[in-house]
C-alpha cells in the first residue's frame, strides 16, 4: 500500500513522496477519522522545525501500513478509528515486534481509565486527551525519542 503525505481533509489519500525528514527531526505518521482534527494536527506539527510529519492517515489498517511502510520515529494514533482503532494498532505491532519499532501516542476525546489501562497493557507510550493543546502535542512529540533512545 502506497502511503503518501499528505491527505485530503476528506480523508482520501493523495499520493505523494514522503517528506524527507532532516537530520534529527522526529518523524511523524498522523491517523485519526476527524479529518477538522488531522487538519488542526497537521498545521502544527508542520509548523514545528523539530517534526516532519510523513503520513497522515483516516483508519487504523491505513495507520498500521504506514508506520510498517515508512518507519516512523513516532506514531499519533486516535482511539476511535474505522477498521483498527488506536489501540489495537500498537497491539498489532507489538505482537509482531519488528527491529525497530516506533513510539506510541493515544489520542482520545474519551480518555477513561479503562482505556487508559487497555492502552498501557499493548505497549502505548503515551495517552492524552484531545483538549490537549496543540503545542504541548508537539512538544510530547518532540521529547520522544526515536527508538527509545
Amino acid at each position: 500500500m502506497d502511503v503518501g503525505y499528505p491527505m485530503s481533509d476528506e480523508g482520501t489519500q493523495a499520493i505523494a513522496e514522503p517528506r524527507a525528514a532532516p537530520t534529527g527531526a522526529v518523524t511523524v505518521v498522523l491517523a485519526d477519522d476527524s479529518a477538522v482534527y488531522r487538519r488542526v494536527l497537521r498545521r502544527a506539527i508542520e509548523a514545528d522545525a523539530r517534526l516532519v510529519l510523513v503520513a497522515e492517515v483516516a483508519d487504523g489498517a491505513a495507520a498500521l501500513a504506514a508506520i510498517n511502510e515508512l518507519r516512523p520515529d513516532v506514531a499519533l494514533l486516535d482511539l476511535q478509528m474505522p477498521a483498527l482503532d488506536g489501540v489495537e494498532v500498537c497491539a498489532r505491532v507489538e505482537a509482531d515486534p519488528p527491529s525497530w519499532r516506533p513510539r506510541f501516542v493515544l489520542v482520545s476525546s474519551c480518555m477513561s481509565e479503562a482505556v487508559a489501562e487497555r492502552a498501557r497493557a499493548c505497549g502505548m507510550d503515551h495517552q492524552l486527551d484531545k483538549t490537549t493543546p496543540r503545542a504541548e502535542i508537539c512538544n510530547l512529540l518532540a521529547g520522544v525519542a526515536p527508538n527509545g533512545a
